[in-house]
């Protein structure tokens, strides 16, 4: 940035080539979104402006802020739009975890996390929404990492679980006798252990919850 506005105090006076060289500076920021970067060159082709050097510096802030705004517009529309098809993609997620009683426990099993518009396992938490909206125990969760402030009391912490098993969940013997409830996203949550003594509460497309029948 620095450099470009050397070019631009150095006394450079061809419009376009400067609009060009602040367009592409605007295209690299908004890549890495580095917003504070942008409104510091705002800022600085301001200052510029109303030193009143020559009109250059006045048309260059108005065609960066122009180019911003359509950013800004194109942008509104894309997160729109995708959240819509995010939303799409998690269907009546609300109606399965509504049919949970609360103060229960609930193991979430997120056995198919793939998704077409979000980036980053959006589904990897989604069980979380069990212990916030209802109330009672949600695994997966962070409480028995080490540097957590919050942690389980002992007598009522779920079964521990090795290194790397949210990334290949699947539930255990000793899951199936603490849980009362299993929820999942795609996939047999059961594997080895079993549907014995489990009976399906409710299922909206990839998610499916199942209730303990037998304590």
């Amino acid at each position: 940035m620095n450099a470009v506005f050397q070019v631009v105090e150095g006394g450079a006076d061809d419009p376009k080539v400067l609009e060009e060289m602040l367009i592409q500076l605007l295209d690299a920021m908004l890549i890495q979104e580095d917003f504070g970067t942008i409104n510091q060159v705002v800022l600085k082709l301001k200052a510029m402006e109303q030193r009143g050097q020559s009109e250059t510096e006045a048309r260059l802030r108005k065609q960066f802020v122009a180019k911003m705004g359509a950013v800004g517009i194109v942008s509104a529309v894309n997160s729109g739009v995708m959240i819509h098809r995010f939303q799409e993609e998690v269907g009546d997620f609300d109606r399965v975890l509504a049919s949970a009683e609360p103060r229960r426990r609930l193991v979430y099993l997120p056995l198919d996390e793939s998704s077409s518009t979000a980036k980053f396992m959006p589904f990897h938490h989604f069980g979380a929404y069990y212990r916030a909206r209802i109330g009672g125990v949600a695994e997966l969760s962070f409480a028995e990492l080490p540097q957590s402030p919050v942690r389980y009391r002992r007598e009522v912490e779920p079964p521990q679980r090795p290194w790397g098993w949210e990334w290949e969940p699947r539930l255990r013997p000793q899951d199936a006798r603490y849980y009362d409830y299993v929820l999942s996203r795609g996939g047999d949550p059961f594997g080895e252990v079993g549907r014995e003594g489990w009976q399906e509460l409710s299922r909206e497309g990839k998610w499916a919850l199942y209730v303990k029948t037998q304590r």
